[in-house]
């Protein structure tokens, strides 16, 4: 059972419809795919479901309220919101996500692109644009690169304003 199914029972989501539910199933799978090629041995549901399911599953949570209504363009502006928590929890997870032997670069680079795909999973998991802009062409492209894009930027911003607080321990709570 995977993480949507676990959220699903768990938590108060609406019902989701079955080709949407496929689609972020596959997306879970992308996720896995990412966390084995960065750590050979790494079992994606066992080493960071189990561990961080609660987390994200919390952050999914609060996103959905954040995004709950109708329709607006500003609600892009949650996606920034999301990456700066994602990128903290890809900070904890960073022994599971970065392979050995990454130098501080590469370790960067690993883990924003790893919080990118945990961004847009957590988007499409609430999938606010769902029922709108269906007539819009390559609506699926736009937005998983314009959800992409932003959480680029947030997930780079969350690196610079984390590491000027090396010393102390600081969680950042984006979302209400």
């Amino acid at each position: 059972m995977g993480f949507v199914d676990t959220y699903l029972d768990k938590h108060r989501l609406d019902k989701m419809p079955e080709k949407h539910k496929a689609s972020v199933e596959n997306l879970e799978k992308k996720l896995e795919a990412r966390a084995k090629g960065n750590n050979g041995t790494l079992d994606f549901e066992k080493d960071i479901l189990v561990e961080y399911g609660p987390q994200i599953a919390d952050l999914v949570e609060r996103a959905s309220k954040a995004l709950h209504g109708g329709f607006s363009f500003s609600k892009f502006r949650v996606v920034i919101n999301i990456a700066v928590e994602v990128y903290q929890l890809v900070d904890e997870m960073s022994d599971k996500v970065v392979p050995p032997g990454y130098n501080e670069k590469q370790a960067h680079e690993a883990k924003v692109e790893f919080g990118k795909d945990l961004t847009y999973f957590i988007w499409k998991t609430i999938d606010p644009l769902g029922k709108y802009l269906s007539w819009l062409p390559f609506k699926k492209s736009i937005e998983r690169a314009l959800v992409r894009w932003l959480a680029g930027y947030a997930l780079d911003a969350a690196l610079d304003m984390l590491d000027a607080q090396k010393e102390t321990v600081t969680t950042i709570r984006t979302l209400p």
